[in-house]
């Protein structure tokens, strides 16, 4: 037979390990959302950085980044010019005569 007192203590103890593990696992829950954040500031931190980075440009650079931008819209509209044909018009080769082929398939 089961003595009373030592049930009681059972159940306490029972309830302290379940109050433990919840402890346990909002503690780990906790670190992990922590760790999310910081993963997250630090990305959105270098996201910034190279942002900044890639809009100090020197002077020089600017201008050669410049030069070579305006040789390529030199060469699209000389290929654009050279491309450039008669339009095609294409013929309507239905007349009022014809029925569409929708209406002239077999049923």
């Amino acid at each position: 037979m089961v003595d009373a007192p030592n049930a009681a203590d059972t159940t306490e103890e029972l309830q302290q390990a379940e109050e433990a593990e919840e402890t346990q696992d909002e503690l780990q829950d906790t670190q992990t959302t922590e760790e999310e954040d910081k993963a997250g500031d630090l990305s959105e931190t270098l996201l910034e950085t190279q942002e900044a980075e890639d809009v100090q440009e020197t002077p020089e650079e600017a201008e050669v980044e410049y030069e070579e931008s305006q040789g390529q819209l030199e060469k699209s509209k000389d290929q654009a010019e050279s491309h450039q044909e008669e339009p095609t018009v294409f013929e309507n080769k239905h007349t009022e005569e014809e029925p569409p082929i929708a209406e002239t398939t077999p049923q």
